[in-house]
């Protein structure tokens, strides 16, 4: 009888073991002791990331995010109005997995800024972003502020009492009686809009332009507002000289000549005359532009 035990030990732990309640129980232990363990150590790295996310050392401001290939004209305040690190306290770390995609889409927020071609992490603090910009066309002037257009006469951020505080030589859109929208919408007003797109096409010329001293754009009468029978758009010298642009320069029809034509004229008028000092008007709106002394001589080329 004493030999019968180890038979029935061995019964007992062969193959028919994993149907006991023992071996549920202690796979039910190993399983739960696993889940804990790996519960607890992904609290603990969390915890010791959110810790790390924190040190000032990796932390990403406006002073360590270099924009590649800037323009020589992103300076002073555009230049902070640019680099803003998006976040309640203006600051990501770069232990962050996350980093590089919130200062894109920072950056890709921005009005200043029409795409995002890569954000590059440089440790421990540093980035290096490679963005293309909306070029500046023009100053608006309303009331006593000046605003900041493009092209396509969208407002670009700031609003400034003196336009050196911005760095930038543009001409002005004067009259302008409508309200700025929000920085990164176009401004709803014709007159804005037309203005923007011949101080855009004037911009490469400021030779010409600088010979000429041509200082604002006149778009009060855009669309025939004030009488069909004056140009829409004028250019105003230093000198007061009215320099009569006409239409847009996007406009179909044939009654004026194109834009670079008129540009053409003007050139042509600055080298007969030497400058446009004396002159009460010029108008380039047709093949042989007429300009008129302040004296009250007519003449054309």
């Amino acid at each position: 009888m004493a030999k019968a035990a180890p038979k029935a030990n061995r019964k007992k732990g062969g193959k028919f073991f994993f149907l006991s309640g023992d071996f549920w129980a202690h796979t039910f232990f190993k399983v739960l002791i696993a889940v804990l363990v790996c519960v607890g150590g992904w609290m603990l790295i969390s915890m010791a990331r959110d810790r790390c996310v924190k040190f000032s050392d990796f932390q990403v401001s406006p002073q360590t995010l270099e924009l590649l290939a800037k323009p020589r004209w992103v300076r002073g305040p555009i230049e902070k109005q640019l680099k803003v690190v998006p976040g309640a306290d203006g600051k990501v770390s770069l232990l962050d997995p996350a980093a590089t995609r919130k200062i894109a889409s920072g950056l890709a927020a921005n009005p200043w800024v029409k795409e995002v071609k890569s954000v590059k992490r440089e440790f421990p603090n540093r980035v290096r972003a490679e963005v293309s910009l909306r070029d500046p066309a023009a100053f608006v002037l309303r009331g006593n502020s000046y605003y900041i257009v493009d092209a396509e006469g969208v407002r670009l951020p700031g609003e400034y009492k003196d336009r050196a505080d911005t760095g930038l030589d543009l001409l002005i859109i004067s009259y302008v009686r409508t309200s700025p929208p929000p920085a990164g919408k176009v401004w709803d007003d014709p007159a804005v809009v037309e203005g923007a797109r011949v101080a855009a096409f004037l911009k490469p010329h400021a030779d010409v332009i600088k010979a000429a001293r041509v200082a604002a754009i006149d778009t009060s009468n855009i669309g025939g507002r004030r009488t069909p029978r004056e140009p829409e758009i004028v250019l105003i010298t230093a000198g007061h000289t009215q320099v009569y642009w006409g239409r847009g320069v996007h406009y179909p029809g044939s009654t004026e000549l194109s834009p670079a034509r008129k540009l053409e004229n003007l050139k042509a008028v600055l080298r007969q005359e030497g400058s446009l000092t004396d002159k009460e008007y010029v108008d380039l709106r047709f093949p042989n532009p007429v300009f008129r002394d302040r004296k009250f001589y007519l003449s054309s080329l």
